[in-house]
């Protein structure tokens, strides 16, 4: 008996991923345009209170602080506030992620997130097949009450167990690339949360949960690719002939506790997703938690570099010529300036300065 041609995940899954497509961009235009303006009104208060603060001495923040809130604020205005990088580099770069992880773990040629809707319809299929088959038996039982009864518990209990699996596999898949599509369209949003400390936590709980979507997307393919395989063997070698070793309803139970099996294992990689998502943005490190090693190996460089320079060109008092006052400058300046003994203007000031000097000490003597 040749397997139906179920069409089930391939027209909804399709169905989904021509909306996502349809719907992300567009949402993310018109949330770009909605908060652009209380975006550009919000940096401007926040840096201008923030270098008001400063200079009237109750920040003690350096004014640099201000200049690099400044570039981070456009650093992400440039990203959030602008369509083509947003769905460029964010929405691109998480999908990216997705496609990058599912290749690497697909060691035993299992479906991708994308072809996963039509192996689960041949697999619907070749269950479809056996429940037909059992109630083809059924009906050749004709007056016995139960072998037919049999039978049609037979065929009951292995479209049951098949459509828990596949309809849980499928769901999850659908309903995290759905999410994740919602995610994407809200994006703009949440990323420009980072351009001010006090909202900056919501890209994170925005980001660690986009990554969860991506990881149960992920793990539920790699679920589905062995448990795919596992249910098709036993599809495959299920003896319903009613003369094997086995009887029909050993081979029905058999099915039904291998789908119960990785039914629960599709129910738990959700979880899995979860613990994973937290510990990669929120319970080890959040995004700005990341860059402060960054931060502080820079500010140790940039404070090294500023030592060696005090030690090249230090800070020292030196006649100036013109004036004849004391000049405290470095000694870069001192050169630039003419200060040095190799102007004979300088050597002239000099030779004067203590003349003057040794004359008045003398006055003073006698």
């Amino acid at each position: 008996m040749s397997d139906p041609d179920v069409m089930l995940f391939r027209f909804v899954g399709e169905t989904v991923e021509n909306a996502i497509a349809a719907f992300v961009e567009p949402a993310a235009n018109n949330i770009i345009s909605t908060v652009g303006a209380t975006a550009l009104v919000g940096s401007t208060l926040y840096l201008a209170i923030a270098g008001a603060l400063i200079i009237a001495g109750y920040l003690s923040n350096p004014f640099w602080d201000v200049v690099k809130s400044c570039v981070k604020i456009a650093i992400v205005g440039s990203i959030a506030l602008s369509a083509g990088n947003y769905m460029s580099w964010v929405v691109g770069g998480i999908d990216g992620i997705q496609t990058g992880l599912s290749a690497a773990l697909n060691t035993l040629g299992g479906p991708s997130p994308d072809s996963i809707y039509e192996t689960l319809d041949k697999s619907l299929g070749h269950a479809f097949s056996l429940v037909g088959e059992c109630f083809k038996h059924s009906d050749e039982a004709g007056y016995d009450v139960g072998t037919a009864i049999g039978w049609l518990l037979c065929g009951s209990m292995i479209g049951l167990g098949a459509l828990l699996f596949t309809l849980l596999g499928g769901a999850i898949i659908i309903m995290a690339k759905f999410s994740l599509a919602a995610l994407f369209a809200l994006g703009p949003v949440f990323i420009m949360c980072l351009m001010w400390p006090a909202t900056a936590r919501f890209f994170d709980s925005w980001f660690s949960q986009a990554m969860s979507y991506v990881f149960t997307i992920v793990i539920a393919a790699l679920f589905m690719s062995f448990a795919l395989a596992a249910f098709d063997r036993f599809v495959d070698g299920a003896d319903l002939s009613g003369g094997g070793v086995n009887s029909p309803a050993f081979a029905a139970l058999q099915i039904l506790g291998c789908t119960g099996i990785f039914t629960y294992l599709l129910l738990k990689s959700s979880e899995l997703a979860s613990g994973l998502a937290g510990g990669v943005s929120m319970a080890a490190l959040t995004i700005r938690q990341m860059v402060s090693p960054a931060t502080a190996t820079a500010h140790a460089v940039s404070g090294g570099a500023a030592s060696m320079g005090r030690i090249v060109n230090p800070t020292s008092n030196r006649l100036d010529p013109k004036t004849g006052l004391q000049m405290s400058s470095s000694r870069a300046e001192h050169l630039y300036m003419g200060r040095t003994i190799l102007n004979p203007a300088y050597r002239k000031a000099v030779t004067d300065h203590r003349t003057e000097n040794r004359g008045s000490n003398t006055v003073k003597g006698r």
